[in-house]
């Protein structure tokens, strides 16, 4: 946000000490009951943006129209839930091919330093719950 000087608001950003679907729906409740009107809504993770959903609906706000949803992770029910989630796919394979390639190079070489900065592309993975801003 910063980088692209955008201002942040922090009263848009709820973080209920609550973990899974729980605390989407618990977060999203909340913002809400503060009136809050958010245009999207970015997870830090899939079970997130999911309750988050769920609360939506209870409150007759369409998702995507009426606010987008966009989660973390691409879970494997992410393209079967009534809209399929919008989400951030990370490199799973290559990070558990880097993680064991030098869990084995530490195993072969003890004073071999583990510490690492690898920088892997995440993929946007465009589905149901977000709308073409504009």
């Amino acid at each position: 946000m910063a980088r692209n000087d955008a201002n942040v608001d922090e009263d848009m950003i709820s973080i209920p000490n609550l973990r899974f679907e729980e605390c989407g729906y618990q977060g999203m409740k909340s913002l809400l009951a503060r009136g809050m009107k958010p245009t999207a809504v970015f997870a830090a993770y899939d079970d997130i943006a999911i309750g988050a959903m769920r609360c939506l609906m209870e409150n007759g706000i369409s998702v995507p129209d009426g606010i987008s949803v966009i989660g973390m992770d691409n879970i494997t029910v992410c393209p079967y839930l009534c809209k399929g989630l919008t989400t951030v796919s990370n490199p799973i394979k290559e990070m558990a091919s880097m993680s064991i390639g030098m869990l084995f190079k530490k195993i072969d070489e003890p004073e071999f330093k583990v510490v690492q900065n690898v920088v892997l592309k995440p993929a946007l993975v465009i589905r149901e719950t977000v709308i073409k801003a504009g």
